[in-house]
């Protein structure tokens, strides 16, 4: 009788030591999980800070082109009003002139 009872407390130990490493390895691939989970979302995080740079640096490079083309449009009528007032004081120096000499004739 003692002899079955000895075997059957080993066998017990046994059985305990199978649940504590069976326990160990859950934990272990717990562990593991968890691990994979975080550097999943360490890449999802790296991943929208590059994004949300580029799309910071696409809007300054468009507002950049947009201001260089509002400049050249602005630099451009500027040109065409100055050839305008131009062509307007020539002819208002010819028109001076004009009345210049007729009055000049009828003094």
């Amino acid at each position: 009788k003692e002899s079955t009872l000895r075997s059957r407390i080993e066998k017990l130990e046994e059985e305990k030591l199978q649940l504590e490493s069976s326990s160990k390895a859950r934990d272990q691939l717990s562990t593991e999980d968890d691990n994979a989970k975080l550097k999943e979302a360490s890449a999802v995080m790296i991943s929208n800070v590059i994004k949300r740079r580029d799309n910071a640096m696409k809007e300054q490079v468009f507002r950049n082109w947009a201001s260089q083309a509002q400049k050249t449009k602005h630099l451009n009528i500027v040109k065409g009003m100055a050839r305008e007032l131009n062509s307007t004081r020539e002819k208002v120096q010819m028109l001076k002139s004009t009345f210049d000499v007729g009055t000049t004739k009828n003094l």
